[in-house]
């Protein structure tokens, strides 16, 4: 009975990818076999435990389940045979083990040797050839620095023969790369990641390993253009599994060396707990931390040495850099993974008594002396405005403090307020100071601090000679001011009412009331108090000096103006309206903010150009004053009139600003950008970049997202995968959406993922799965006829039809006529035409060709009645093919004439059908017409 369970629970490991999932059951067999004394048993789930092990970069279970079956092998190796046909296999795992134990500088280079001499033993008892050896000697000969020992292993391998047990091709090309990049001959290694490219060879880490070490080669052979793309496919396959620590490292080099640092400390952050992940795995760890110090090197350099690198606080990472409790700085992280790094390398210079590991780390820090100049994601696409310079007066402060305030930034307003008020100033402007500072603390619903501020706001006003102004505000007290409130609004109404007579007063009130009304979405009545305010500009600008408290009340009308013209989207009033309030001064980022409106008003009046003009210097001022929900929504709309311009390249650069603010922000826009981002690429037919930043936002929000958004994000996934040909995780993210978006309640989308999923079952050979998602389609299809009409269900009998067509199962036939029978129904001719034509092909493809002829001609006539010339003459011209096809010579020539009398747009096509006319005109004895016929498709040629 155990046995039983044990061979169920194997059964449904076999189905399992490596993870958690499939060491669960692995854990429960092996208890089962131990609690059983079933030697066999627990000889199977070991030799499976210890391939897990390997794929999840856990060297410490791969060395103890290998050794415990090794010894059970090696007493009876016919009750434990290498392959007892579950799927692992111990003199495969052989070939891991050399190279695992080389990793650990604390096992002694005598017992690495030793178990090559003994895996050696082992394959020569079972009759396999010496060529997995070799590579396993050649591999840790390079890796440790025995160059001697690898010259003659490289001389060996090449003499030996290679049978099943051998290493790809994909593998022993990537370690020949190593080899010569060691020995001093980059261009041969780069011609062997060449043959691996163009060839398309492939297995667990492969050619992703070999892409990594070739990254810095290629940059200095000047082949810095193609290095992109391949950085992003390599990294894409080693992100996910923490064995790969090393060749993240390759890519933090290589990031560093083109100059982009802020994607290099992404990635260095991400995969920082994978130091903690597997103790043996220490060439990995000094790969990694010889790669962070000179990543730690060149920010601090680029000036940015008190940074905090996330993630360094964690406990399972103090043992590298040392006790403390908090995030270390990169001027302080920098030293510490250095002395790792060397403390490490010593390690193994001594086991292998050379300098070998010493020298690689000294090559890494040489790396900060390369650079070559590769954008990413940074600010440099923009120069940001530069905020308002520190202060030294009082009415400095108080316009740092109004840039601050409006970019939502109330705290660092209220320090310069306090900074400005200890300074001696005029009285406007220390009334402005007093004033923003009780507005400010009202935000803060610190009303008694507010009082105080007001008390000495009145003050001031009647120290610059505005006695009724005090007089009126100080009535009022603070609930004239405590924004959006309906205790402001019925001061303000009351006051109104009130027909005070001081032209300064009247504004003042009338003003603040276009505010609150506007806040109250009361826009009728704000436009009436702001034309009751602004009939008195032109006495005030003549009759009141030119101070701040007149300047500022000026420029607060002005603003409400703009935003009342901006609801009715008049362009030209509303630049007329902006000309006039810069004579107020407003504030960097108000302006910006008009500017914004203005580049989507533009857009709106079809105006791109202006539009991305407008755009561009709204975004510059956000990022500047580092606004950053702004200048994420202004770097997505910029991008968005770049892709509107056709230039996607732009839009590109556009969104990864847009990526680096929310970053920086910490912002819930960081997926939407992370998906345009892959659009657009997948767009431009770039699918490694695309999958690497869908890859972000799964890896990083997924939590967050519904279930559509992540339908979403898997649907373009998988469209990705499609089109770098990797049909596996393609199938498997549209099968991932379609559950989504069924969890989701929305079958249209449903009904679309699992169309294109059923085409790459098609393409991958997966036929039998191609057949069960086709005929699923139906019924979805039908539920989706009232809300989408007919245009559902076409879709799933034509796909349903090309399935039984490339299949050779079900009626094919039969989903043809059902589809063409439903246009029919629906008078959709044009739908009707294109279903008869695959109807058609479908069965000239069969030689049914009178069929083929009637169904052609059928289609011609549709086209014709909806006025399409070319598709009809291109379809009695098909039905004249078919015709030739079945020798009915005298019948095609009729036909091809006639397909040539009508207006043809595509000239392929018609010399297509001219060079058919003429081989029947051949047939036909006619040679001369035939001759003539071959001149004029040549000339459509030319």
């Amino acid at each position: 009975m155990t046995e039983h369970h044990i061979d169920e629970l194997l059964q449904r490991c076999s189905h399992l990818p490596y993870g958690p999932a499939l060491n669960e059951l692995l854990d429960q067999a092996l208890e089962l076999a131990e609690e059983a004394h079933d030697l066999i048993a627990e000889y199977r789930v070991r030799l499976l435990q210890a391939d897990a092990c390997a794929m999840s970069g856990d060297s410490t279970g791969l060395l103890g389940n290998f050794r415990w079956c090794l010894d059970r092998y090696d007493q009876d190796p016919v009750a434990f045979p290498s392959d007892p046909g579950d799927g692992a296999d111990l003199l495969w795992q052989y070939k891991w083990m050399a190279s695992l134990l080389s990793a650990d500088p604390q096992i002694p280079a005598p017992e690495i040797h030793e178990l090559l001499q003994e895996m050696s033993s082992h394959y020569a008892r079972a009759g396999l050839s010496q060529g997995a050896v070799l590579t396993s000697r050649f591999e840790v000969a390079c890796a440790n620095g025995w160059m001697d020992l690898a010259q003659r292993t490289y001389d060996e391998l090449a003499a030996e023969d290679q049978d099943a047990y051998a290493h790809c091709e994909a593998c022993i090309l990537s370690l020949k790369m190593s080899y010569l990049l060691a020995t001093g001959e980059p261009d041969a290694a780069i011609g062997l990641l060449d043959t691996l490219l163009d060839n398309e060879f492939s297995c667990g880490q492969e050619p992703a390993q070999a892409i990594a070490i070739g990254l810095l080669p290629m940059l200095r052979a000047g082949r810095l253009p193609e290095t992109k793309a391949l950085h992003v496919r390599s990294y894409q396959a080693a992100r996910k599994e923490p064995d790969n620590l090393g060749l993240v490292a390759h890519h933090l080099q290589y990031l560093v060396a083109t100059g982009n640092l802020t994607r290099a400390l992404q990635i260095a952050e991400r995969h920082l707990p994978w130091l903690a992940h597997d103790p043996m795995a220490q060439r990995e760890h000094l790969a990694f931390l010889a790669a962070l110090g000179l990543l730690c090197d060149q920010l601090s350099a680029a000036g940015l040495s008190e940074l905090p690198v996330r993630g360094t606080n964690a406990g399972e990472v103090r043992e590298f850099f040392g006790q403390h409790d908090h995030e270390l700085r990169v001027d302080t992280l920098g030293p510490r993974a250095w002395a790792a790094a060397h403390e490490l390398a010593s390690r193994f210079d001594t086991r292998n008594g050379n300098q070998w590991a010493t020298n690689r780390t000294h090559a890494v820090a040489d790396i900060g002396l390369e650079h070559w100049d590769l954008a990413w994601e940074d600010d440099a696409w923009l120069d940001p405005v530069s905020p308002v310079p520190a202060a030294s007066n009082a009415a400095e402060y108080l316009r740092r403090a109004r840039e601050y305030t409006a970019c939502n930034k109330a705290e660092l307003a209220l320090g310069e307020v306090k900074a400005g008020l200890e300074l001696p100033c005029a009285a406007d402007i220390t009334a402005g100071l007093e004033q923003l500072a009780m507005i400010l603390h009202l935000g803060f619903e610190n009303d008694s601090v507010a009082e105080v501020h007001l008390s000495s706001y009145l003050s001031t006003l009647e120290r610059a000679g505005y006695h009724e102004l005090a007089s009126m505000l100080g009535d009022y007290g603070v609930s004239m001011h405590r924004d959006a409130s309906a205790e402001q609004l019925s001061a303000l109404l009351h006051a109104h009412s009130a027909g005070h007579e001081d032209l300064i007063t009247r504004v003042y009130i009338d003003t603040w009331l276009a505010h609150a009304q506007l806040r109250h979405d009361q826009f009728d009545a704000a436009r009436e108090s702001a034309a009751s305010a602004e009939q008195h500009v032109a006495r005030l600008l003549s009759d009141y000096p030119g101070d701040d408290i007149r300047d500022s009340l000026l420029h607060n009308l002005y603003s409400i103006r703009i935003i009342l013209a901006s609801s009715d989207g008049a362009m030209k009033e509303l630049e007329a309206l902006v000309h006039s309030w810069r004579q107020f001064t407003p504030t960097d980022n108000s302006l910006a903010q008009v500017h914004f409106f203005l580049a989507q008003l533009a857009v709106d009046d079809s105006a791109y150009e202006t539009g991305l003009e407008y755009a561009q210097r709204a975004l510059a001022v956000f990022a500047g004053y580092q606004d950053r929900e702004r200048a994420i929504r202004a770097a997505d709309f910029s991008a968005s009139l770049f892709l509107g311009m056709d230039q996607p390249e732009r839009a590109i650069e556009g969104l990864r600003f847009g990526l680096h603010q929310a970053q920086l922000a910490e912002s819930s826009q960081r997926v939407a950008l992370l998906f345009r981002l892959a659009q657009t690429h997948v767009d431009l037919g770039e699918a490694y970049e695309a999958i690497d930043y869908l890859d972000q936002a799964l890896e990083d929000s997924t939590p967050s997202l519904s279930a559509a958004e992540q339908g979403e994000i898997h649907d373009l996934l998988a469209e990705a995968y499609g089109l770098s040909e990797q049909f596996e995780p393609a199938a498997e993210n549209w099968e991932k959406s379609l559950e989504l978006f069924a969890a989701a309640g929305n079958p249209l989308r449903e009904l679309q993922c699992a169309e294109k999923l059923v085409n790459i079952y098609l393409v991958s050979g997966n036929f039998a799965e191609a057949q069960m998602l086709a005929e699923r389609l139906i019924p979805l299809a039908e539920k989706l006829a009232e809300e989408q009409g007919i245009h559902p269900m076409l879709n799933a009998l034509m796909l349903l039809a090309t399935v039984q067509e490339t299949t050779g199962s079900g009626d094919a036939a039969t989903s043809f006529s059902q589809a063409a029978e439903l246009a029919a129904q629906h008078d959709q001719k044009q739908l009707h035409g294109q279903i008869l034509v695959k109807y058609a092909q479908w069965h000239g493809a069969n030689e049914r060709f009178q069929d083929a002829v009637a169904l052609m001609l059928q289609a011609a006539n549709l086209f014709e009645t909806v006025h399409q010339e070319s598709n009809a003459a291109q379809g009695i011209g098909a039905a004249a093919s078919y015709l030739a096809l079945a020798e009915r010579h005298e019948e095609a020539m009729l036909l091809f004439e006639q397909s040539l009398d009508l207006q043809i747009e595509d000239p392929l096509a018609e010399r297509t059908l001219r060079l058919r006319l003429a081989d029947s005109l051949d047939r036909l004895d006619k040679p001369d017409e035939a001759d003539k016929q071959r001149q004029w498709a040549e000339e459509l040629a030319n």
